[in-house]
């Protein structure tokens, strides 16, 4: 499950526990198929609003690397263009975030998610093509 903008929003704005619940969530290993995606600007917002904002979700971030995505929440871009003004909002976080990490939360995380995913929902496709009406 990918979750959204990590639960924030343009008329959401984190809590003062957000990221304490948010690290509980990504503790608990019943939730180990739970990954959140920050594309989106108005979370950049939050993320970088100062150094202590950042400086914790980077410490978020690095205690949990597998978990975070970057780059699939933008409205259908056809080119990398299309999502370079959000990327170059999280630059002070990308700064904080160690180079394995970043590699992570940049493209490795998307990969390995989207990789696994592709053969569950192809046959999940047979699986219904396979019980439809003839």
């Amino acid at each position: 499950m990918i979750w959204a903008h990590t639960g924030l929003g343009r008329f959401v704005a984190p809590s003062a526990q957000h990221l304490a619940l948010l690290d509980e969530l990504l503790s608990d290993p019943r939730h180990d198929h739970v990954t959140l995606d920050i594309s989106w600007d108005e979370v950049a917002k939050y993320v970088v609003a100062n150094e202590a904002t950042t400086a914790a979700w980077a410490a978020l971030i690095e205690r949990h690397p597998a978990r975070f995505l970057f780059g699939t929440d933008s409205v259908a871009p056809s080119d990398w263009q299309g999502y370079a003004p959000t990327y170059a909002a999280y630059q002070p976080l990308w700064e904080r975030l160690s180079g394995p990490t970043r590699a992570l939360v940049q493209r490795g995380n998307y990969l390995r998610v989207f990789d696994a995913a592709l053969p569950k929902v192809r046959a999940w496709e047979q699986a219904q093509l396979a019980s439809a009406p003839k």
